[in-house]
């Protein structure tokens, strides 16, 4: 990304979005590679790896700048300032702290129909609490700070379903619902992600 574009973003929130953040911006750094953990299951060779993982973004400043920068030229500029200005808010922008970008990931060594109901429950019941684990004793593998933001896109095919459009929109619905009630992310918002944040006691609070 440009040099220029690392030291605009803080006048844009100022003088485009009337953001006044009572901190001094931290230096830009990229974001991280993906961290995080590996969890297999095999039915008799019928096998899947859930792959839980978190991206880091060093400060709130760096994450507002990457969607800002993929947006900019291709959107009108109330699109663009209507877009920072949501993310900042979401993202909590007047607090400092880090930013993790966090999902899971699915690898099937197999065709995923071939999985029964009863194992595909046995699945999801053994990988959600370990992710739950990962996300409260830090971000998926991460030491987590009080007021870091945790923000996660509720994407994904419904296993019985096959890779077509309903089935990733009943996928999607389900991992947006398994966000909410099971690690106490908020409601989808516009930009179609989820957010919530970590707090004094290092327990996520939905944004």
């Amino acid at each position: 990304m440009p040099a220029a574009v690392e030291k605009w973003i803080g006048l844009y929130l100022r003088e485009i979005c009337d953001i006044h953040v009572p901190y001094e911006a931290p230096p830009a750094r990229p974001p991280e590679e993906k961290v995080g953990h590996t969890i297999g299951f095999d039915f008799k060779g019928k096998q899947i790896l859930v792959c839980p993982y978190c991206i880091e973004y060093k400060n709130k400043f760096d994450y507002l700048k990457e969607e800002w920068y993929a947006i900019k030229d291709k959107h009108s500029p109330d699109y663009v300032k209507d877009k920072v200005i949501k993310l900042a808010n979401n993202i909590k922008v007047m607090e400092p702290g880090r930013v993790g970008d966090v999902g899971w990931d699915v690898k099937y060594l197999c065709d995923p129909t071939e999985f029964t109901p009863r194992q595909r429950a046995h699945i999801a019941l053994k990988s959600f609490p370990l992710m739950k684990k990962f996300l409260y004793s830090g971000m998926m593998g991460l030491k987590a700070k009080p007021g870091d933001v945790i923000a996660s896109h509720p994407t994904g095919f419904k296993w019985d379903l096959g890779h077509t459009k309903h089935s990733e929109k009943k996928g999607s619905h389900q991992r947006s619902v398994l966000s909410k009630k099971y690690f106490n992310f908020g409601d989808v918002k516009e930009d179609g992600m989820q957010y919530a944040y970590y707090d004094e006691n290092f327990q996520l609070q939905p944004i």
